[in-house]
């Protein structure tokens, strides 16, 4: 199962950012509007918790220790506080844009740096 969910890994991280991007924008779109989409917030949790386990199954637990699992692990927390505190806090959604453009643009031997120098998964 591991490997074809390897082997359709581009397909299948297009997929979820697609979602995670669309539900994004439009819950901070509904913003200018001062309404809340709940269908938005929760595509965007959902796919932003399914990237995340899209990467544990490719990278194992070790992930959790990297640079972009750290910042997807806060993006993620911060999405879900944010919709129990507030969906229309337009500051923690434009922090979450912040966060996501700089872990977007990270180069991968920054993203993949592991934090922790014992860092191992335990089997």
């Amino acid at each position: 199962m591991k490997e074809l969910i390897i082997r359709l890994d581009p397909a299948i991280k297009i997929a979820l950012l697609f979602f995670h991007f669309a539900g994004f924008s439009v819950w901070v779109g509904a913003l200018s509007t001062n309404q809340v989409s709940i269908t938005a917030i929760v595509v965007t949790i959902v796919s932003g918790f399914l990237l995340v386990v899209r990467e544990i199954v490719k990278e194992d637990l070790i992930w959790f220790a990297t640079v972009e699992g750290l910042f997807t692990i806060a993006k993620v927390l911060i999405l879900i506080t944010a919709f129990f505190i507030s969906a229309k806090d337009q500051l923690i959604l434009f922090i979450l844009i912040l966060l996501g453009i700089l872990s977007a643009h990270l180069p991968k031997t920054i993203k993949d740096k592991k934090l922790f120098n014992n860092a191992k998964v335990i089997e």
